[in-house]
């Protein structure tokens, strides 16, 4: 197996790929935000069995591994359970951007501002 086909490199590449998006995304407009939230959403729902297919190996994995019953519940997805995270997903897209706004903050000794 080469470097670039073993589980590590893949999960690497990925995560990379998120960085490098993450920069684009912190430029987006609330409108580009948002309907990327609703694009996951509906693709989720539309690729439901694909994802509930490869769950069921997962699901069916972590049972022969020994997995606690506990946890195999939170990883098994169902329809219902699909359906809360695409709502979920458009719940986010409703809400005001908080991007640019000052949660919290505190004028310090020397008069500048300090936002945590």
């Amino acid at each position: 197996m080469t470097e670039t086909a073993t589980p590590e490199a893949a999960v690497r590449a990925v995560a990379l790929r998120a960085r490098e998006a993450s920069y684009e995304l912190a430029l987006a407009t609330r409108a580009v935000k948002d309907a990327a939230l609703q694009a996951m959403a509906d693709a989720l729902l539309a690729r439901a069995p694909e994802v509930l297919a490869a769950n069921a190996e997962d699901v069916a994995r972590a049972e022969s591994g020994g997995t606690p019953a506990n946890i195999v519940d939170r990883l098994r997805l169902t329809d219902d359970r699909l359906a809360g995270m695409a709502q979920g997903l458009r719940d986010v897209a409703a809400l005001p951007d908080p991007v640019g706004e000052v949660v919290r903050g505190s004028t310090l000794a020397n008069g500048s501002s300090c936002a945590s």
